[in-house]
């Protein structure tokens, strides 16, 4: 990382990210695994984040993955934190766990990540899973001590 004057807030921060080949080809490798699967189970078609990679039209298609390119403000690179599907409630009518994590109705299974939120966050999920999973384990202890 290096810093610079500029920026609107006077310092600057520049972040220089250089993949190497063997996270291409590793990237690459999980790009074609993923499209097996999605091909075994009846895609008809799968895109990748890149609007200059054609997407792929069928098994055939695989060995074009070799040649994705995969370089900066070229390749897309998204992370998704899916939030919301096992929202935690006092009632099991209008959630999934309840305020411990554990899931209504059985006794021993806790969910414990972004899924228990209300809701979709407006800003990174880390913090708050870290907080909710440290509350998890603290009620976990307290209900075997």
């Amino acid at each position: 990382m290096t810093w610079s004057e500029r920026g609107p807030r006077g310092i600057a921060a520049r972040i220089d990210y250089r993949m190497q080949d063997e996270w291409k080809a590793r990237l690459r490798r999980g790009m074609r695994q993923a499209a097996e699967i999605y091909f075994a189970a009846g895609a008809e078609r799968v895109a990748f984040a890149s609007e200059i990679f054609p997407e792929l039209r069928g098994a055939g298609d695989l060995d074009r993955i070799d040649e994705f390119t995969v370089r900066t403000g070229v390749t897309r690179f998204i992370s998704a934190h899916v939030q919301g599907s096992c929202r935690m409630s006092l009632d099991a009518g209008s959630g999934v766990v309840d305020q411990d994590h554990r899931v209504h109705g059985l006794r021993n299974v806790f969910v414990v990540d972004a899924s228990v939120m209300p809701t979709t966050a407006s800003t990174h999920t880390m913090i708050p899973v870290m907080t909710l999973a440290d509350r998890a384990a603290h009620a976990m202890l307290d209900r075997h001590a």
